[in-house]
């Protein structure tokens, strides 16, 4: 092997004696050398004494000896390297090696000794603890608990690895899977269950008090659908009232006589007058609903009107020619109208034609009827009714302005 001396001139040849190591008798050590090999212990020396001075766990400078004693090693270590000692270049040759080893250890004991916070004695700190939880194996057997945790049946701790379930103290037990094994903590709800109780009565209170307050309603519902009903029947009675007194007089003087002529003649009047009387409530219901009557109902009311008056002998004809809707009273008015003029007619009335248009932007009703009976009365319930007398015919017109009014 070739090496270059100290002096730079001359080359030195080593050859390897059997039994020896490999020594360069001429080399030596410089400065460097001595700064390099003490930089590790000072750089250690430092270390400890900042821990030591930011140390605040108690009795942990007691302790102090274990990572000085690396430190010490590692001074002799040096010391032997720097003498060249020949077994501890075949044990220990690697000073990188070496150093690297004691740092490794000296920080170790400084973890033991507390000087380093390390994450260790987690069983003390989990007993420790305020989350009242326990740890368990696969098998449900207690590995870790906390000292506040209750302890429990295996039965309770396969059921809670289910889901949560309240025990009778008011205490809700949870659990979720960990590795290898499950974890287990309490809850107190006790206070939320007593609210949850008052809650429920409360609930209570209001069911049987909303069922109270539905059976009012239903009731107030109910007297309402009664007194609508009885004020459509009082308007209905109100403006039928003449032609019940009349149907009622007919009744009884069917019941008194013992003519059949006189009896039939008595039953056509009680039918034309019935379905008058028919005919004209329902137009008042519509009325009060819809606040107009289509004009397909006021044509049904005088057709069937008719149809009765041809069950008394009489010829009758018909003639519609309004559209769409009519003001209720109007309609009104109009079959009040042709009703008034059957009935004051009716003892002699043969024929009767009724024309049924629009005029002067309203509704005007034309009847023309054959009979010996004086109807001029007509004008006295209907002033704004014409009617002309021509030997046995009557001409009658009723023209009625939209919204009532009478022309």
């Amino acid at each position: 092997m070739l090496i270059l001396s100290n002096d730079y001139h001359q080359l030195v040849f080593l050859f390897p004696v059997e039994g020896t190591a490999w020594i360069d008798k001429n080399y030596s050590y410089g400065i460097a050398y001595y700064l390099v090999a003490g930089a590790p212990i000072l750089c250690a020396l430092l270390m400890l004494s900042v821990m030591l001075r930011k140390c605040r766990v108690p009795g942990n400078r007691r302790r102090i000896w274990q990572p000085l004693l690396t430190i010490c090693i590692l001074i002799f270590y040096l010391l032997l390297y720097y003498l060249q000692v020949p077994w501890l270049r075949f044990l220990a040759g690697d000073m990188t090696a070496v150093l690297c080893l004691l740092y490794a250890l000296t920080l170790e004991l400084c973890i033991q000794c507390g000087l380093i916070q390390s994450n260790t004695r987690y069983a003390k700190l989990f007993e420790a603890s305020t989350i009242t939880a326990q740890i368990t194996d696969r098998t449900f057997s207690v590995s870790y608990a906390d000292e506040n945790a209750k302890p429990m049946e295996k039965s309770m701790l396969q059921a809670a690895k289910k889901e949560a379930i309240i025990l009778p103290s008011g205490i809700r037990l949870c659990a979720a899977p960990i590795r290898n094994g499950y974890i287990f903590w309490q809850e107190d709800v006790s206070f939320l269950l007593s609210v949850l109780e008052e809650l429920s009565g409360i609930q209570e209170e209001l069911k049987g008090y909303h069922t109270l307050l539905d059976e009012e309603n239903r009731q107030k519902k109910r007297r309402k659908r009664l007194d609508e009903q009885q004020r459509l029947y009082d308007t209905v009675k109100k403006r039928t009232a003449a032609h019940l007194a009349l149907l009622d007089m007919l009744a009884q003087k069917m019941q008194m006589t013992s003519s059949v002529d006189e009896a039939k003649e008595l039953l056509g009047k009680i039918t034309i007058i019935g379905a008058y009387l028919k005919r004209r409530s329902n137009m008042i219901i519509l009325s009060d609903c819809m606040g107009v009557i289509p004009s397909a109902e006021l044509e049904l009311c005088l057709k069937e009107s008719i149809s009765n008056l041809q069950l008394y002998d009489v010829v009758c004809a018909v003639r519609f020619e309004i559209t769409g809707d009519v003001s209720a009273e109007v309609a009104g008015m109009l079959y009040d109208f042709f009703e008034t003029a059957a009935e004051l007619s009716l003892n002699t009335l043969t024929a009767m034609t009724a024309f049924i248009r629009s005029k002067d932007g309203g509704c005007c009703m034309e009847l023309m009827l054959q009979c010996t009976e004086d109807i001029g009365q007509l004008t006295r319930l209907f002033p704004d009714a014409s009617v002309i007398q021509e030997e046995d015919v009557w001409y009658c017109e009723l023209t009625i302005l939209e919204g009532g009014e009478e022309k």
